[in-house]
């Protein structure tokens, strides 16, 4: 699920987490995705969650929309407990 943080401040923040099945469910393992961000979609595709999101580099100001498409791919281990999330882009933001 894609977890959303705007506090009123000057960031909205998202990031990307489970949620826990049960009698209680719980938000745990998330991966940060950006800030003022545009979330594009979201897609489970062979197993792992896809997050496609526009985002900018790091020398273009948050005053300027998001125009950099991220697919943010998360994967849970063998045990289902741990979140891995790598990145791809075209321009070289994801290391």
């Amino acid at each position: 699920m894609v977890l959303i943080d705007d506090a009123g401040e000057s960031g909205t923040f998202y990031y990307l987490g489970i949620l826990t099945s049960g009698a209680t469910p719980i938000i745990e393992n998330t991966s940060f995705l950006g800030d003022r961000i545009e979330i594009k979609g979201i897609e489970f595709v062979d197993g792992k969650f896809e997050v496609t999101y526009l985002d900018r580099d790091v020398e273009t100001s948050f005053d300027e929309p998001p125009s950099i498409e991220i697919v943010g791919i998360a994967e849970l281990d063998e045990e289902k407990t741990t979140l891995n999330f790598t990145c791809r882009d075209s321009v070289g933001i994801c290391l």
